[in-house]
């Protein structure tokens, strides 16, 4: 197994999915408005940031022509990619005593929304199971 090619090649879907996410319209305007209201207190701070992953991730999950599975394997560095656009695109930057604040928190929510992939995946698959083992014992 090359293991070179499949991290190439999952670097780059996470750059055509990261591509996809930013040049859609839809995406930009909800983010726009969503941030702009975060920063309504005229800044954002490190307790903004798991409802910046929030907005993320709800606002990809609902638009309709951004057909995007999330897993494991792509999510962090697909929402790292989209938080450093964010901040980037609103000039947020932590100061030098925020900025390991600011980075746990990003890791923290980033975790916990790969927690609840894993814990979806999961009853998923025993709901699939379950609902298996019903119609096999109700067919008997």
């Amino acid at each position: 197994m090359n293991t070179n090619t499949d991290n190439t090649d999952n670097t780059d879907k996470i750059k055509d999915l990261f591509a996809k996410i930013i040049n859609n319209e839809e995406f930009i305007c909800i983010i726009d408005e969503q941030i702009n209201n975060i920063m309504k207190d005229k800044t954002i701070d490190h307790n903004d940031i798991p409802s910046i992953i929030y907005i993320i991730v709800e606002t990809i999950y609902n638009i309709n022509s951004l057909s995007i599975t999330f897993n494991n394997d792509n999510v962090k560095e697909l929402i790292l990619l989209i938080i450093d656009f964010i901040m980037s695109k609103y000039s947020i930057v932590p100061s030098e005593n925020n900025k390991e604040l600011y980075d746990n928190f990003i890791n923290l929510s980033i975790k916990l929304l790969m927690f609840e992939l894993k814990l979806n995946k999961q009853y998923t698959f025993k709901f699939t199971n379950l609902f298996k083992l019903c119609l096999k014992r109700n067919s008997i």
